[in-house]
């Protein structure tokens, strides 16, 4: 049998995700009024709904999967320099993720895959200035191994910062966007532009 459930269809973004593991819950993407997409949980039964992780400037679109997948422990926008919110900091993949992270400063820590019975995690680490390299994660040492470099020509420490901006439009909405100068900066202090 079908079940409708109770939303208010007006043409506002609503995207379900997953169940939760009790079947009882959904997660989706939404978005009331036109505002950024959000991440919300809604009961099923009642149809209440709890607001997850919402970011007045930007669409929240990056989630982290944990080993068991259900739910996601961390989501962050797609606005700005990628800094990952912990749904619940106290699940042990939350623990991880905060661990890895901070032994890779000023870089992000995307998990790809665990093992079936979770003693290995896939992981990547990129950032601005590198494309990225993969890691596994070792549960019985708590010790990760380089793999391989996904673009191993390319020279981190040669690579310019790419730097968030935000500016007012004539309409009064605010643009959001990245610049990235050349390291080696001109005489006349002056750069060619590509939009």
């Amino acid at each position: 049998t079908w079940s409708v459930l109770p939303h208010d269809y007006t043409g506002n973004p609503f995207s379900p995700i997953m169940f939760s593991l009790d079947d009882k819950e959904i997660y989706a993407f939404h978005s009331k009024k036109g505002e950024p997409i959000f991440l919300i949980k809604e009961e099923i039964e009642s149809g209440k709904r709890t607001t997850l992780l919402e970011d007045p400037d930007g669409t929240i679109n990056r989630l982290q999967w944990g080993m068991d997948h259900y739910p996601p422990f961390a989501a962050s926008s797609n606005v700005g320099i990628p800094k990952l919110h912990y749904l619940d900091s106290d699940r042990k993949d939350s623990q991880l993720h905060r661990v890895l992270s901070e032994s890779f400063p000023g870089q992000s820590v995307q998990f790809i895959n665990y093992t079936e019975d979770g003693s290995k995690l896939l992981f990547k680490v990129a950032s601005d200035r590198d494309p990225g390299a993969y890691y596994l994660y070792h549960e019985s040492s708590k010790k990760a191994d380089f793999l391989f470099a996904s673009r191993e020509q390319i020279d981190p420490d040669q690579m310019a910062k790419k730097t968030p901006i935000e500016f007012i439009a004539r309409d009064g909405l605010k643009i959001f966007g990245y610049v990235t100068l050349p390291n080696k900066a001109n005489a006349n202090g002056k750069h060619p532009l590509v939009i």
